[in-house]
């Protein structure tokens, strides 16, 4: 099917749902399951890298506008399959954080944020420009939920364990990727020296410091949370696809010819490096295939139904249950047919 489908619809309270079309394309994968999953600050250009990856300028939708196009998260009707693999790739596209729609907040941002973490293998942060404080800033949902697990699990490991691979990509990054000291530095070295952790030792502790040393504190936390969390992480930067503004907000209607070299030879490049790394979904050291991420998926959503942050190993267990149990069936039918 050469269409976004609806995935997981996500109300203005927060309730999630899973959609029926959704599960009934999962429930036929029987390969390793990959999965792939975006999320970043709405009309940051999201749904566009996406379209890349499925080869396609068009697909998922891209406005012109201010106002985001997509609400809740969204699946590609057809999975990526990946050549000398026994491995489909599946494409998530979520809607944006600090949303433009009426009635979104923080709580509805934290479960796009939540859902996009544990349900990929590939977490994609998409942002523009460069690395800097707010850009930083805006990843304070993992600190959010890093806070909400030790408050009602104390088992950050295992969540930090079973957490996707972390890819940080810059649109329109026109800087030279050059260090303090002039040195030249790759994308990955780029993301390793933002998330260094501010030295406190320098500031004398009175009470003027005080609001200084709690800002940097709280800064210190996310990346601190950040590493922890993302174990495996890589940046990558683009440039800006065209110079004409005007042809920005019709980028999935133009023509190759019409966006600049260095973007598409960069866009060719990150689409190759993707695919080459991703690794199918993994939990607890076992891959699977849909029917099992499906099973994982309603854990999940019922879970957050309830107010709780799913609780991993719980959610697992139910899962190879059912397999057992599916298998124990199909081998009784076969018997008792025989």
């Amino acid at each position: 099917m050469n269409k976004p489908i609806e995935f997981i619809k996500i109300d203005n309270a927060g309730k999630c749902t899973l959609t029926e079309e959704a599960e009934e394309m999962l429930s036929k994968i029987d390969s390793n399951l990959a999965v792939i999953c975006i999320a970043g600050i709405y009309r940051s250009g999201k749904s566009y890298l996406l379209n890349r990856l499925l080869g396609r300028q068009d697909g998922f939708e891209i406005g012109p506008y201010i106002s985001s196009c997509t609400k809740g998260l969204w699946i590609w009707g057809d999975t990526v399959k990946l050549k000398n693999k026994n491995t489909e790739v599946l494409i998530i596209d979520t809607e944006g954080l600090a949303s433009a729609f009426e009635d979104r907040n923080e709580s509805i941002d934290m479960i796009i944020f939540c859902l996009a973490l544990l349900l990929s293998s590939l977490f994609i942060y998409n942002s523009m420009k460069n690395i800097d404080e707010s850009a930083i800033e805006n990843l304070a949902l993992v600190l959010n939920f890093a806070k909400k697990i030790q408050s009602k699990y104390n088992e950050i490991n295992d969540y930090a364990n079973n957490f996707p691979s972390f890819l940080w990509v810059l649109r329109d990054f026109a800087l030279e990727l050059i260090d303090n000291q002039g040195n030249q530095v790759t994308t990955k070295q780029y993301l390793e020296n933002a998330l260094k952790e501010e030295n406190l030792n320098m500031i004398s502790n009175n009470s003027y410091n005080k609001g200084i040393m709690e800002e940097i504190n709280k800064k210190n936390d996310i990346r601190k949370t950040l590493k922890l969390f993302f174990k495996e992480r890589d940046c990558y930067t683009l440039v800006r696809p065209v110079h004409d503004e005007k042809k920005l907000k019709i980028i999935d209607q133009l023509p190759e010819e019409e966006l600049r070299p260095e973007f598409l030879n960069q866009m060719n490049t990150l689409v190759k490096k993707i695919f080459e790394g991703i690794r199918p979904k993994n939990v607890n050291g076992s891959y699977m295939n849909g029917p099992m991420f499906l099973n994982l998926i309603k854990m999940y959503i019922s879970a957050l139904n309830s107010d709780n942050l799913p609780d991993i190993n719980t959610s697992w267990k139910i899962v190879i249950d059912s397999q057992l149990k599916s298998a124990y069936d199909t081998g009784l039918d076969y018997y008792t047919n025989q």
